[in-house]
């Protein structure tokens, strides 16, 4: 069987890691406690309210947004900090996992090929493949903003 795409696999193209970092950027930056992220809360709760979104969108009214439900904060918890740092340490760790400056990297690398290595064994190549992990990415991105919430 031919390989998918030809030269070495030394390191991870920026036209796949780029994305990734910009979206964990981005989820971090909602960490910090700003006005956008009182903004993201407020237009979140606007695009759940269903007579708001509809008057908003089909009337082309722009009402008032109301503030955040009552229990909803816009300051961020450290158990929400925690969770956005280790996203970036994995994720640093996953594009650099031979780096010989970090020993402690180097051994969570090695921890994180052992549990991928089952997971490739599940990959053939197939189209269906690249669609059923790409699917379990989402839905493990979307647990990881169930734990940032």
């Amino acid at each position: 069987m031919d390989g998918e795409t030809r030269g070495g696999h030394e390191r991870v193209p920026i036209f796949m890691w780029m994305p990734m970092a910009l979206l964990l950027l981005a989820a971090a930056l909602l960490a910090i406690p700003t006005r956008g992220r009182a903004a993201a809360l407020r237009y979140a709760y606007q695009f759940e309210s269903a007579e708001i979104y509809q008057t908003a969108v089909l009337l082309d009214k722009k009402e008032s947004l109301p503030a955040p439900k009552s229990g909803e904060s816009t300051q961020p918890s450290w158990n929400q900090l925690a969770v956005a740092l280790a996203m970036f340490a994995i994720a640093g760790v996953s594009l650099y996992p031979e780096s010989p400056k970090l020993k402690l990297a180097r051994s969570l690398g090695a921890f994180l090929a052992r549990i991928v290595v089952p997971l490739r064994l599940l990959q053939s190549g197939r189209v269906g493949d690249y669609v059923a992990w790409f699917t379990l990415g989402i839905a493990a991105f979307g647990g990881m903003l169930l734990l940032l919430r």
